[in-house]
């Protein structure tokens, strides 16, 4: 959820009404530790719908995800479309399939992995790809708020969970999605290839294309403002139609 820290409160301020939460396993949420306990595609998916059973009191709305979040996004689109009206997807991680492998299903292997996305060498390499601000790519502020949810109890073991199962494979199903749908891409994105943006209206017959300058990977982090504008005109155009 603080990965929306800027945007939230202008949404707020424009008194439209959003929900955010922390993925399962992700964010500073609870993690169980019980053994049965799983955290690929489909636990977050579920996860996900109860949420929106529960706390938003069911759909349809609109979804924003950005990066894998708008893996998660589509995901969520494509198997509870009723609930869907549309989607605002910023730099969407979607034609990257991750598939199980037999190595990463060794807890060695896999607890290796969590440790070196929990460490600080890694994260400052993600900054320095993820933003085109010089400024935002060695800010030690966005270190430390990037790496909290690593911290909390049982993060390692949804870490490796995730990382041993078969991740978002959903590539071949982009092109089933029919909600209306709002792509957001940074024109310096350096961690996804500017081929991907492209694809979206390639693929969607429903989906708008939108690039973003002088923006890398994170729109919603290094331009707040033009996402959330971007956000409350299309909440607003869904709203109108819906009527």
């Amino acid at each position: 959820m603080l990965e929306y820290r800027y945007v939230l409160p202008m949404l707020e301020e424009a008194r439209v009404q959003s929900h955010f939460l922390d993925v399962l396993g992700w964010g500073l949420t609870e993690c169980p530790t019980i053994p049965e306990f799983r955290y690929g595609p489909t636990a977050k998916r579920e996860h996900l719908r109860a949420f929106v059973d529960q706390v938003v009191g069911g759909g349809p709305l609109v979804l924003v995800g950005a990066s894998l979040g708008g893996a998660i996004a589509i995901d969520f689109a494509l198997n509870f479309p009723k609930l869907v009206q549309g989607m605002v997807l910023l730099s969407p991680q979607a034609f990257t399939d991750k598939r199980s492998s037999p190595v990463m299903q060794l807890n060695g292997i896999a607890g290796m992995g969590a440790e070196v996305l929990r460490s600080n060498w890694l994260r400052r390499l993600a900054m320095k790809m993820s933003y085109e601000n010089e400024e935002m790519r060695s800010s030690d502020d966005i270190l430390k708020i990037g790496g909290l949810h690593c911290q909390k109890p049982g993060w390692k073991e949804a870490a490796v969970d995730f990382i041993k199962g078969e991740g978002y494979c959903i590539s071949t199903r982009v092109r089933q999605v029919n909600c209306p749908t709002l792509v957001l891409w940074g024109e310096q994105d350096r961690v996804l290839p500017k081929k991907n943006a492209q694809r979206f209206v390639e693929e969607m017959a429903t989906c708008r294309l939108q690039y973003v300058e002088n923006c890398g990977h994170s729109p919603h982090i290094e331009k707040p403002s033009l996402v959330t504008d971007n956000i409350l005109q299309f909440v607003r155009c869904r709203h109108h139609v819906s009527r």
